[in-house]
């Protein structure tokens, strides 16, 4: 019983310790609440409406962007990709322009190469349009090239 009661006091006396030591830190620095002005905030922005068309437009030079930077020929399947890519672009009205590529490691050249084929993907899945085919021929030439080791 006696355990219990000093517990009990030891319990009631460290509540009060660690109540009485949060007060005084709050009382040490009162918080301050930032002034803003009303005439320097920015209206919200404008929502822009994004048609399904563009959508798949970005995606397509999306993945025509990270084929064209990466390095290495793949025995020329990411250059048909590239060109599937371009078809499929131009079905929608939109050209593509290969600008060239850089020097880079192979192991980042294949990571373009996955990202490329993972945007694809997702194009294919969502388009039901003439496009579509040259999509999925670029997704099988960047299994090709991803093949090559």
């Amino acid at each position: 019983m006696k355990i219990h009661s000093i517990a009990a006091y030891v319990s009631a006396g460290f509540t009060a310790a660690v109540l009485s030591f949060g007060i005084r830190s709050g009382q040490a620095a009162p918080p301050t609440t930032p002034q803003i002005e009303v005439e320097k905030v920015p209206p919200p922005a404008q929502i822009q409406r994004v048609t399904w068309e563009q959508a798949r437009i970005e995606k397509l030079r999306r993945a025509y962007y990270l084929l064209e930077h990466a390095d290495g020929d793949y025995n020329g399947h990411r250059v048909a990709a590239m060109r599937s890519i371009k078809k499929a672009a131009e079905v929608l009205g939109v050209e593509l322009n290969w600008k060239g590529h850089g020097e880079e490691n192979q192991w980042k050249s294949d990571r373009r190469l996955r990202e490329a084929r993972n945007v694809l993907g997702e194009l294919s899945d969502e388009t039901k349009g003439k496009e579509q085919p040259h999509v999925h021929r670029a997704i099988k030439e960047l299994d090709k090239a991803l093949a090559i080791k």
